[in-house]
């Protein structure tokens, strides 16, 4: 493979990556505006809100993915339509739930070592020797699972 090809391969990452980004800033940024929306109880505005993120969606992404996404979505909007903000907050409140159960299902996090978990497979050991402040001569022996 080529220096260019190898270039033009990394631009393309670059600009996948960017657009992405811009994507999902964008999307957070709807989300905000449509809780603030229907928090204050505008369904007029929570409505324009979210049919504009719902078309912005992937295309097959209406229909495909978590299908307890898209019933959340489909029951949001079914309360925005009505005009019940009751029942609005609620299937926001669903749907956030769901959207972050999906998040932490699809990018779970690492246990780290104070959870008694560790992805090292291999222990270290280690040992010091020291003198302290009487003369006396201890050693130290560390080992970490």
């Amino acid at each position: 493979m080529s220096d260019s090809t190898i270039g033009s391969t990394s631009q393309v990452g670059s600009s996948y990556q960017a657009d992405f980004q811009s994507k999902k800033n964008q999307f957070q940024q709807s989300m905000s505006s449509l809780t603030s929306s229907i928090n204050s109880g505008d369904m007029s505005t929570a409505q324009t809100t979210l049919n504009q993120i719902l078309q912005s969606a992937p295309k097959g992404s209406k229909n495909s993915g978590d299908s307890t996404i898209s019933k959340d979505f489909q029951t949001l909007q079914a309360a925005v339509n009505s005009g019940d903000a009751a029942k609005a907050k609620a299937a926001l409140q669903q749907l956030q739930s769901d959207m972050k159960a999906a998040a932490a299902a699809h990018h779970p996090k690492k246990k780290s070592k104070e959870d008694g978990d560790s992805d090292e497979s291999a222990s270290a050991t280690s040992s010091s020797t020291g003198t302290d402040s009487s003369g006396s001569t201890s050693s130290t022996l560390n080992a970490q699972a």
